[in-house]
């Protein structure tokens, strides 16, 4: 992620797992480089597939998007 954004010249990226329990989906600062002090921030992001019933999450989209804030 870290070698994405530099690439994007991006300032945040996620990774997105499916359907995990895990909660802790903080952005973490990176320095990007010597020659620049703009930081890059990286996270681990999980979404779930199937609502609770087992249908299809058709919500997955925005459930996506509200990770980015």
């Amino acid at each position: 992620m870290y070698v994405y954004n530099m690439y994007w010249e991006a300032k945040k990226s996620m990774l997105l797992y499916p359907n995990s329990t895990q909660t802790d989906e903080s952005f973490r600062n990176f320095w990007k480089g010597r020659d620049s002090l703009m930081e890059n921030q990286c996270k681990v992001g999980f979404v779930n597939i199937l609502n609770p019933d087992l249908t299809l999450n058709y919500s997955i989209g925005k459930e996506i998007l509200s990770k980015l804030d």
